[in-house]
């Protein structure tokens, strides 16, 4: 378990995402909550079958957006209720890694 906060910093899971949910569909989920500047501040989480899981990583602006992104559990987007997690750097890290080798393993075997 990560106890320094610096490494944790201000993340959010979101579960329960339609699998078609976009990162404009997050932002709007996210109305009002700061989001970090980073151009991935949003990562969808994919299974080893490339598909999506219904999960993604938000990272936030600072504690309080973390605060306000907390207040959202529950809330629905569309038909579904979201579930809102506090996470790490760490998690959403791995969950683009997966995706960024997901996305390796499908260009390597189109040049077969």
């Amino acid at each position: 378990m990560l106890e320094d906060r610096s490494l944790q910093g201000c993340v959010v899971r979101l579960r329960g995402l339609p699998y078609a949910a976009t990162e404009a569909d997050v932002r709007d989920f996210m109305d009002g909550v700061l989001l970090s500047e980073l151009p991935d501040c949003i990562v969808f989480a994919h299974g080893l079958d490339g598909r999506p899981t219904g999960e993604a990583y938000v990272d936030l602006a600072d504690e309080q957006s973390l605060a306000l992104a907390m207040t959202r559990h529950k809330e629905v987007m569309g038909s579904r209720y979201i579930e809102v997690f506090n996470s790490s750097k760490m998690d959403k890290l791995q969950a683009q890694k997966q995706l960024e080798s997901l996305s390796n393993a499908r260009i390597d075997s189109s040049r077969r």
